[in-house]
């Protein structure tokens, strides 16, 4: 496309002007044709009054005209490489944040199996207490019925039982 605005850019330039002056030249034809007397009032004021001051402004909308021919083609490229480069840019977040959600759900499903396994493992935990709890009150039991002095190591155990339970 820049290679078309080379090639075509005298053509733009002649047409643009052509057109510019064909509409001023039809405007005045037209103020001419219709009110000749308020156009040559309004022609020999700007004459008058305006002066050199008319040529001078004619001659800076011609350097103007001549800035922007020169620069604007610069500008126009600068701003396409910039629009480019942002495209480039959101496109690179975009991608980003699609791995930021996979790496998310990975996460999420991990978290979610560890907890479950945790889960598992805990209340195989409170099942084993519980059966070792079981067995110690039962070993308890066993060895306190035939001794009469075992009610003092018998609260001694049970002690030390239930601090497991305790714990948690």
């Amino acid at each position: 496309m820049n290679e078309s605005l080379k090639r075509n850019r005298p053509l733009l330039r002649a047409s643009l002007a052509g057109t510019a002056s064909a509409s001023l030249l039809a405007l005045f034809l037209l103020l001419l044709s219709e009110h000749r007397q308020p156009t040559a009032l309004l022609l020999t004021r700007i004459a008058s009054d305006w002066g050199p001051l008319f040529i001078i402004v004619l001659v800076l909308l011609a350097f103007f005209y001549l800035m922007a021919d020169r620069y604007i083609p610069r500008f126009i490229a600068a701003q396409t490489e910039t629009a480019l480069a942002l495209q480039n840019l959101a496109r690179a977040v975009e991608q980003m944040a699609a791995r930021d959600n996979a790496f998310q759900r990975e996460q999420d499903v991990l978290l979610n199996h560890v907890a479950r396994r945790l889960e598992a493992l805990f209340s195989f935990i409170d099942q084993v207490r519980c059966q070792v709890n079981g067995n110690l009150e039962r070993l308890l039991n066993v060895n306190a019925k035939p001794a009469g002095t075992a009610t003092k190591s018998r609260s001694r155990h049970k002690s030390h039982v239930a601090l497991p339970s305790a714990g948690r």
